[in-house]
């Protein structure tokens, strides 16, 4: 479906709209479902939002219909509140004192569930589905005879990941072709720092194209701990504060199809979280996030936090399980109330893990 399609279809739904800011008629490259979700979406919206308003997320979706748009994830996670616990608000305000901003303007959550709990949704994306990205930008970079294959331990942190790979292309390229790395046509340049390897194999000698990596859960937990204090200046002081993670087949496959791996990942990660940095007072969420404050340790914020859900919005999986999960913070300054934990996630075929008798 393209952009154009979208946008009538939407029109036979809701009226007119009038025009959107789209340069050119595009394909809309989401999961069929996906689509649908979010023509559900603002089709509800219509009923409540006015049209400039609804406008405004049309325009956020419809510039960029791919799964490289943040915006993207966002709106399929209000496709599943609207859904399953409408009585939310999507993009409200949060003043500096209310959370961890330096800048006197505070910042937009993006949303707001019942009267007190804020949220903000971040695209999962640790490491896993940026190997595809580089893939990607790398196969533009060699000679189109060439097969790229990229093996390695994928439990390599987010940080290391993007420094030394994804944020220097070109660089990497290079050292890929260097003539001292040729063998009999092909290419191999391992990185002695990490020991992930890069192989051009040529086409003709070679039909099919594999790689080989490895995935350690916990080693990736580990080494990615601390990936969320790059957004600790939006973690809100006063009111419980969860963070929704949605991800799709399209950019974490091997989470969407191991259930195990997936559950033993995510737990991995926010036990670290709830437990460890909670404990952590010499270092400050400066170090990570450039929009915090001063002064505020990693303790302290990791304490703000007070559940990370995990939406696999793959496709409307409402009333199944096994696609979404939530991880309550036991040490949170501010936990989510059973009540709400109850009518919104429990109701909603949530897995719940509250890390009781866990806590140590």
């Amino acid at each position: 479906m393209t952009t154009k399609e979208f946008y009538e279809k939407l029109k036979e739904d809701v009226g007119e709209l009038g025009e959107v800011k789209t340069e050119k008629d595009t394909e809309i490259q989401l999961l069929d479902e996906q689509i649908e979700m979010l023509r559900a979406l603002f089709a509800e919206w219509a009923k409540r939002m006015s049209i400039q308003e609804l406008k405004k997320y049309l325009n956020d979706f419809l510039k960029k219909p791919t799964q490289e748009n943040g915006k993207v994830y966002e709106l399929l996670v209000y496709a599943w509140l609207e859904r399953n616990f409408p009585c939310y608000v999507p993009q409200i305000h949060i003043e500096r004192e209310k959370c961890f901003k330096a800048s006197e303007n505070g910042y937009d959550a993006d949303g707001r569930i019942e009267e007190t709990i804020v949220f903000d949704v971040k695209q999962f994306g640790i490491t896993l589905p940026h190997i595809a990205t580089l893939q990607k930008k790398l196969q533009e970079k060699i000679p189109e005879e060439y097969w790229l294959s990229i093996e390695g331990d994928e439990s390599l942190s987010n940080a290391e990941f993007q420094k030394r790979y994804l944020n220097c292309v070109d660089d990497l390229a290079a050292k890929i072709m260097n003539e001292e790395n040729s063998l009999l046509g092909d290419y191999l340049y391992r990185d002695k720092v990490t020991g992930w390897s890069f192989r051009l194999r040529k086409k003709e000698k070679n039909p099919v194209n594999v790689s080989i990596r490895t995935y350690d859960a916990y080693q990736w937990a580990e080494n990615n701990e601390f990936y969320f204090m790059n957004h600790a200046s939006q973690f809100c002081v006063d009111v419980p504060y969860i963070i929704f993670c949605p991800y799709d087949k399209n950019i974490l496959e091997m989470l969407c199809g191991d259930r195990e791996i997936a559950i033993t990942s995510f737990r991995a990660l926010c036990r670290r979280m709830f437990m460890r940095l909670t404990r952590i007072e010499d270092h400050t969420i400066d170090q990570w996030d450039g929009k915090a404050r001063s002064g505020i340790t990693v303790a302290q914020a990791a304490r703000k936090l007070s559940a990370m859900v995990f939406l696999d919005v793959s496709e409307n999986f409402d009333g199944k399980v096994d696609h979404a999960f939530m991880f309550k913070n036991p040490n949170a300054d501010h936990p989510v109330p059973e009540h709400s934990t109850d009518a919104i996630f429990r109701a909603a075929s949530v897995l719940i893990d509250d890390f009781r008798c866990d806590n140590y």
